[in-house]
């Protein structure tokens, strides 16, 4: 007897106001999902050009923004913002947290330039910095 392999079914289904996916099975909304979308485009506009958002459904509708090698997560519970951590995903993850998206990455941007010349060309994508 063979088994197949069954990979788990994430496309979101409308059903009335809920938006979720077989896999999931929460019972997210489309609500959820719309203000996961709006949230994570203005998290990319107010951190400026090259910012690109992503959202994605796990238990729930989540979002965050990326620009080359850094990620900048969003941390809510129950409803509310706490905090943003800024991942530096480079030779070696680099992770800071701060009360608003910029003073995370300012603070995961003064640790990746503490780092070894290996990462200078991933700064360049993102700050500008030239490799001499």
């Amino acid at each position: 007897m063979s088994f197949r392999k069954v990979e788990p079914d994430w496309t979101p289904r409308n059903k009335g106001s809920l938006y979720c996916s077989p896999a999931c099975g929460m019972g997210c909304t489309r609500a959820d999902y719309e203000a996961a979308l709006h949230d994570g485009a203005a998290l990319a506009k107010q951190m400026g050009p090259g910012w690109i958002p992503d959202v994605w459904e796990n238990l729930g509708w989540y979002y965050n923004v990326t620009k080359g090698v850094v990620v900048i997560h969003p941390h809510i519970f129950r409803g509310q913002l706490l905090s943003y951590t800024a991942y530096f995903n480079s030779i070696k993850q680099l992770t800071a947290q701060g009360g608003t998206p910029e003073k995370a990455l300012v603070d995961v941007l003064k640790k990746a330039k503490a780092m070894h010349k290996q990462i200078i060309q991933d700064l360049t994508v993102f700050i500008g910095v030239k490799d001499k």
